[in-house]
């Protein structure tokens, strides 16, 4: 499903757009490359503000409602 962001999503969005560079993939870069990705989402509150601004969509699916972000499985 894709939906329009909504304001009690801030969190888990900002997890899932964090996640990469500070998980899996940050073997695959510097520190000063994370930082530059993942250090600049700022608060939850910041974020959201962010988002409402700009037209911001949400995919979900059964498997990975937003609620339990993005995580590390072995399924591929």
């Amino acid at each position: 499903m894709i939906r329009r962001y909504r304001p009690d999503a801030a969190e888990a969005t900002m997890a899932v757009f964090r996640r990469p560079a500070t998980g899996i993939a940050s073997r695959d870069y510097n520190s000063e490359q994370i930082r530059a990705w993942a250090g600049h989402t700022g608060t939850p509150g910041q974020w959201n503000e962010r988002r409402i601004t700009v037209h911001t969509w949400v995919a979900e699916t059964a498997k990975y409602p937003l609620e339990d972000p993005i995580r590390e499985s072995s399924e591929t």
